[in-house]
């Protein structure tokens, strides 16, 4: 009877199944890429060989801009500012023409008055700009200059644009405001110069250096 038993139990065990080892189980945290994701991360980079390709293009056509023209190039780039803000003038005066809005007057006789000035601005900012482009060593000395002046320019401009806004509108708020920026001018332009020279630094201290700054 044992015997009979134990061979029973050698049979079973021959045709019994042998037991296949588990998958491991997906981490939980393990996050699955949908196609939405793919798609998302193929636009970024996309976008920032888009990017990369439109800084190329601008640096040749600088390089090739001041490498042509050399001293005379600033000077050129201004009076094709200067052509640019006539045109926008003009523009504007048409504008009013046909829309009859004082607003629009205002900011086209403002533009045609201070052509002299933006003539000015355009020579500042193109030589500052030259002048770091020919000289790396110039570099963190020059460019917040130039980036400090643009700065208050904009600042300039937004106040006679809101001064403008408020005589057309009769707002107190926009034209104190206006008056406000107007008499911090100098020190928009002081601050952003001190902010440029401290970002400058930190830039010199990390390895950024010369035409490839900030």
């Amino acid at each position: 009877m044992a015997k009979k038993k134990q061979a029973r139990r050698r049979k079973s065990a021959r045709h019994a199944r042998p037991l296949r080892p588990s998958r491991p189980a997906r981490a939980m945290h393990e996050p699955e890429h949908t196609g939405l994701d793919r798609n998302f991360e193929h636009f970024i980079e996309e976008l920032g060989e888009h990017h990369r390709r439109m800084a190329e293009h601008r640096h040749r056509a600088r390089d090739w801009w001041y490498g042509t023209f050399g001293i005379a190039g600033p000077l050129l780039g201004a009076a094709i500012g200067m052509i640019g803000v006539a045109i926008i003038a003009f523009i504007l005066s048409i504008v009013y023409v046909i829309s009859g809005a004082p607003f629009i007057s205002l900011l086209s006789v403002f533009l045609y008055a201070n052509l002299p000035v933006f003539l000015l601005i355009f020579l500042a900012v193109n030589y500052l700009k030259h002048i770091y482009l020919s000289n790396d060593r110039l570099y963190y000395l020059v460019k917040p200059v130039k980036v400090a002046v643009e700065i208050a320019v904009a600042f300039w401009l937004l106040a006679w644009v809101m001064q403008f806004a408020g005589m057309q509108t009769g707002s107190i708020q926009l034209m104190s405001a206006s008056l406000t920026i107007m008499g911090s001018l100098a020190n928009i332009f002081f601050g952003f110069l001190v902010l440029g020279y401290i970002v400058a630094l930190v830039k010199r201290e990390r390895g950024v250096y010369g035409k490839k700054g900030f």
